[in-house]
């Protein structure tokens, strides 16, 4: 018999392959959601975070034992002799003429309710409640994984349980989202239907060899990125997508303002679109949901757009020191040894995930992880589903909001290896480390303040930030 305790250990020894498809598929994504809440079997206490989530692992485990000791079969059951079959009724509905329904309305309303709690504090009761509702949307099949808009849903809960986590029983917190997220789901919130896909190639042509700004090809460059990601783009736009975005990336990296395109993958966008050679290209039907911030190069300084919506609302101590900064700043961090360099960022590391600002990827070039780090890590308790620690900088950085280097100056990395690793990752923000020499000054160069935003200096257990975005100060918390 199987139960929570040697639950991963029979399952592996399991083979579904041969049941009816139906079946198979329940088994599947029921083993799939005990994986995710328990994160592979590392911790049970994530089947404890509602009790709609606890009676979905018993009532999972349950079938199983069921299909295991008396196999589940859906056998076609024939009227009895003379008894007239039924005529299958048809459902009978009020709706007026030509009136449709607001598609994906169910999962609009939790991103109403997931905004809402912005810049508001709430119980681990109330949120709990929230984690309730979504589960209850899922197992009744008003919401669906497999919709575009599936995956959007499941970060959000997946995000709430990590609060939830986080949180002592009877407490509250101020809850923050982050700038991106909320812009995303206000775009699910105002969309009128369309698919994104459409939206996405419509930009991307009307884009092609206008003078604009390098702004403005990252940003569609990042719609790409999340329409693709979140699975927003239908399969019929996937492939001109792709090549879409791989030039649109090619293009932020090297900072381009004019977007060129071959006219073989001009006429592919419009022949998925259904637009003629010589047809101008328009957004059709209405307003553009994406709202992108796609802009000529040229303003009057009275109507400049407002890009607050790009600033992270950083509080406390935070806020003291670095202000609000833009999204993608960089800052090097650099002292004196045993001063706190590295105790200030790892602080300022736990802050950003459990703030829900992204995610942090440490690169630790220094200490020992499993050893000095993690003690550090533990006696500041920043430990956090969100936050990942490796020996060395990866290939691929692209699941990472913020990177810390610890240190510059010990992988002995140049300065033209900052700026192309900036140049390859827009958007990222990078919090690098530095020692400094016996006169006080940081190894490395003026050459190496030219490539950040901010400059923090650490000294007797004070951080001291000067740059963009204003000067400030604060304490280095060391236990």
């Amino acid at each position: 018999m199987i139960t929570r305790n040697n639950y991963f250990t029979e399952t592996e020894k399991l083979d579904f392959s041969s049941m009816a498809p139906d079946l198979r598929r329940d088994l599947e994504q029921g083993d799939e959601f005990i994986r995710r809440v328990t994160g592979n079997g590392g911790d049970w206490t994530g089947a404890e975070v509602s009790l709609t989530i606890s009676q979905t692992v018993d009532s999972y485990i349950a079938l199983l034992n069921q299909v295991l000791t008396e196999p589940v079969h859906s056998p076609s059951i024939e009227p009895l002799s003379g008894t007239p079959k039924k005529k299958p009724s048809r459902r009978k509905t009020n709706a007026k003429k030509g009136r449709k329904r607001r598609p994906y309305r169910y999962e609009r309303e939790f991103f109403v309710r997931y905004l809402a709690l912005d810049a508001t504090r709430k119980s681990k009761a109330q949120i709990g409640a929230f984690v309730d509702d979504i589960q209850e949307a899922i197992q009744t099949r008003k919401i669906k994984k497999e919709n575009p808009f599936g995956k959007d849903i499941m970060f959000m809960q997946n995000k709430l349980i990590a609060v939830f986590n986080d949180m002592k029983s009877g407490a509250s917190r101020e809850l923050r989202i982050n700038s991106l997220h909320v812009n995303d789901f206000k775009e699910v919130v105002s969309w009128d239907g369309r698919i994104p896909g459409e939206i996405l190639l419509e930009k991307f042509l009307k884009l092609i060899g206008k003078g604009r700004s390098a702004k403005a090809i990252r940003t569609l460059c990042h719609h790409f990125d999340q329409g693709m990601k979140r699975n927003r783009v239908q399969p019929k736009y996937q492939p001109v997508a792709r090549k879409a975005l791989t030039l649109l990336l090619n293009a932020s990296a090297d900072g381009d303002k004019v977007l060129k395109v071959r006219e073989r993958l001009q006429n592919e966008a419009r022949s998925v679109l259904g637009i003629k050679k010589d047809e101008p290209i328009g957004i059709l039907n209405g307003s553009d949901p994406l709202a992108t911030s796609i802009s000529d190069s040229e303003w009057r300084t009275d109507q400049l757009p407002d890009n607050s919506h790009l600033q992270l609302a950083f509080e406390g101590k935070w806020k003291s020191l670095l202000n609000q900064p833009t999204k993608g700043f960089s800052a090097m961090v650099f002292g004196k040894p045993k001063m706190g360099k590295s105790t200030l960022v790892l602080e300022f590391a736990g802050y950003l995930v459990r703030g829900g600002f992204g995610n942090v990827l440490w690169v630790e070039l220094e200490e020992d992880i499993f050893t000095t780090f993690k003690e550090k890590v533990d006696r500041l308790q920043v430990g956090h589903a969100d936050f990942f620690v490796r020996n060395a900088i990866p290939d691929n950085l692209e699941r990472f909001d913020f990177i810390v280097i610890n240190s510059v100056s010990e992988g002995k990395i140049k300065p033209d290896e900052i700026r192309e690793l900036k140049k390859q990752n827009p958007g990222k923000t990078f919090l690098l480390i530095y020692h400094t020499r016996k006169d006080g000054e940081f190894r490395g160069g003026q050459e190496h303040a030219h490539l950040v935003d901010v400059m923090i200096e650490v000294k007797k257990g004070k951080a001291f930030a000067n740059g963009r975005f204003g000067r400030g100060e604060t304490e280095v918390r060391f236990n």
